[in-house]
């Protein structure tokens, strides 16, 4: 059944769902170790959902978002 899980559901009320990534697979993306990415959440600065067992999830789109940001500074 698509669209009925949290994860699904497309971020600010967009149209298309918003691919959520595990911490090995952002901190591939951002060239990052997982520990900073650790930091970050703790710092609000890229923060993660969580799943049910703990697990840290990121949205594409705010890695995305961090890294454009980091790139324009």
């Amino acid at each position: 059944m698509a669209g009925t899980h949290p994860y699904d559901n497309p971020p600010n009320g967009g149209t298309a769902p918003d691919e959520w990534l595990s911490i090995s697979e952002a901190a591939a993306l951002m060239h990052q170790s997982i520990s900073t990415l650790r930091r970050y959440d703790a710092q609000g600065v890229l923060r993660a959902d969580r799943t049910l067992g703990g697990q840290r999830r990121y949205r594409r789109s705010a890695i995305e978002a961090v890294l454009k940001a980091s790139a324009a500074a």
